[in-house]
Parts: structure tokens; sequence; C-alpha cells
């Protein structure tokens, strides 16, 4: 996938590049060379096996997760969703009691 999208960017900029430099003189040419040379450093890059491996891992990986079932996921999202306005609440109240004590000072004046 990586080199899917790696390669359609690299071809993007070749076509564009190669547009310029049909027009553009010199470094339209020094564009193409540029693109050429990132679209070989890519492949290269993709093609050297600690990468091979690991993306062989990860693949293997992936199938080894236990994905949550749909009530646990629901039952959980509702966990997160409490628990952060228990907390939006409790900052609430907090920045009140602040304002009220820094009033009183005079340290705020608004």
């Amino acid at each position: 996938m990586v080199g899917v999208i790696a390669s359609a960017s690299i071809g993007y900029s070749v076509r564009s590049t190669l547009a310029d430099a049909l027009g553009g003189g010199a470094s339209g040419a020094i564009g193409i060379l540029l693109a050429l040379g990132l679209t070989v450093i890519c492949w290269a890059f993709l093609q050297r096996q600690s990468l091979a491996d690991y993306l062989i891992d990860v693949e293997a990986e992936t199938f080894r997760i236990t994905w949550p079932t749909w009530p646990e996921l629901f039952q959980t999202t509702k966990l997160v969703l409490t628990l952060m306005a228990v907390l939006a609440g409790y900052l609430f109240f907090c920045d009140l009691i602040w304002q009220a004590v820094l009033r009183f000072f005079s340290v705020l004046a608004i």
C-alpha cells in the first residue's frame, strides 16, 4: 500500500514536472531528474528485506487481534463519553471557583 501511494505521488510529480519541463528549460530538466531520482530511491527503499519482513509481521499481527463485539464497543463508548462529561463538569466548576477566588482578591477584573 505504501509503495502504491509513493509510486502514485511520484508518478504525478513526474507527469506535472514533465509538463513544466516542456516549456520550462533547464529548471524543468532538473525537476525531471529529481523526480526520477526520488522514484528510484523509493523503489530501492521498498525493496529492502527488513521493510518487507516488517510489513509481513504487521499483517500477521493484525490477524491475531481480538476485536471487541458490538455490545462491548457500545458499552466502552458510553463509559468514555460519560467520563468525559464528568471531567468537563468538574473542570467547569473548578474554573468557577477559581474565578470567584480571583475576583475576591481583585486579581481578575472582568
